[in-house]
């Protein structure tokens, strides 16, 4: 792992994300995503999910905050980068609240080696640390328990830049031993906080699956 202060300076360059997850990852999950070919992304209402969905398609995401409602089908796909391509499998957008975890969840994470993006908000967990680390462990936990062999948790903070307008870059390393003192047990690695409109860590994030 990676001492805190050392994710200072990198955090914010898009471009060298990609340097924090290779080193923050352990060996044995770099070596399951490597393996996989099936992706899904859930967490909290308005935590970024289809704009991570979109940017992975290439789509561009329409500007304010569309709540996506119950279940919306997402068509196999093809992610490149670096001249390397990888088909993703048909997959699934799933609203943020709670009335869609027991309908939804278990249907999206059936079957082995998936790739779970779970999106935190990192200013939600800044502002409302304790109803937002108990929501989203209580997720974390029936996802870990539904996910089958060979699969992985990647947790990402998100809405990156609100949270360096709001708190500034000295509280990077508070947010990311807040991550892991909440989430640690919920059988997750990562704890990048990302920020999803950006073109560079949604770059280093393809790099990331497509590796």
């Amino acid at each position: 792992m990676l001492p805190l202060l050392a994710l200072i300076p990198i955090v914010i360059a898009g471009s060298a994300l990609m340097v924090v997850l290779i080193k923050i990852l352990s060996r044995d999950t770099k070596k399951k995503i490597s393996e996989c070919k099936k992706l899904a992304i859930l967490g909290d209402r308005g935590s970024g999910k289809t704009t991570l969905w979109n940017g992975l398609r290439g789509k561009r995401t329409s500007g304010g905050y569309t709540q996506t409602m119950g279940l919306e089908n997402i068509d196999s796909f093809d992610i490149k980068t670096n001249g390397r391509t990888v088909t993703i499998e048909k997959g699934a957008d799933i609203g943020g609240g709670d009335d869609n975890v027991l309908p939804y969840y278990s249907k999206l994470l059936s079957g082995s080696k998936t790739v779970l993006f779970y999106l935190v908000s990192a200013v939600d967990l800044m502002e409302r640390e304790r109803e937002c680390s108990i929501k989203n462990v209580s997720r974390m936990h029936i996802c870990k328990g539904l996910l089958g062999e060979g699969s992985v948790i990647i947790l990402l903070l998100t809405h990156k830049n609100e949270f360096l307008k709001e708190y500034g870059l000295s509280s990077i390393p508070k947010l990311i031993k807040r991550s892991h003192s909440h989430f640690a047990d919920c059988g997750c690695d990562g704890h990048i906080p990302v920020e999803l409109t950006n073109s560079d860590d949604i770059e280093a994030i393809k790099k990331l699956i497509i590796r």
